[in-house]
């Protein structure tokens, strides 16, 4: 029987799958975020590239592996608001409100840290709005 794979292990698999420039984001800032997070940020980041590449026609022939941080200057607002959308049709709003946190985490980091890019079209698209948690009122000795 095959052994189940750590979040690590998961991790650094999916970063396999990713392009290069992305394992800093996972591995370098990780005191930024816990390894659950970073591991939904990747899959998060995983299904994007392979939205642009199916639906972008600058992304069309090219494959995950192969993109690179100035490519990210193509996307547009539009685009992920396009993407937003048919995420949200099969997802929670919180898993949705993730994958654009992930996204915009991505963007962050090629503006400030590679600085290849001078726009994060994440700050032109829809708010993804989460509903307030009902809060749990305790009652008094009194009450």
């Amino acid at each position: 029987m095959k052994e189940k794979q750590t979040n690590s292990q998961l991790l650094i698999s999916l970063l396999n799958d990713l392009p290069d420039f992305c394992t800093n984001i996972f591995i370098g800032r990780k005191a930024e975020r816990v390894l659950n997070t970073r591991l939904g940020y990747a899959r998060d980041l995983k299904k994007f590239f392979e939205f642009l590449i199916d639906t972008h026609p600058y992304f069309c022939e090219m494959t995950v592996k192969q993109i690179q941080p100035s490519d990210m200057k193509e996307v547009s607002a539009e685009d992920l608001d396009k993407y937003i959308e048919l995420f949200s049709d099969e997802h929670e709003i919180k898993t949705v409100a993730r994958m654009k946190s992930s996204i915009s985490a991505m963007y962050t980091y090629l503006i400030n840290t590679l600085q290849v890019i001078q726009y994060n079209p994440v700050l032109g698209t829809q708010k993804v709005k989460i509903p307030p948690k009902d809060y749990v009122v305790y009652l008094n000795l009194e009450e």
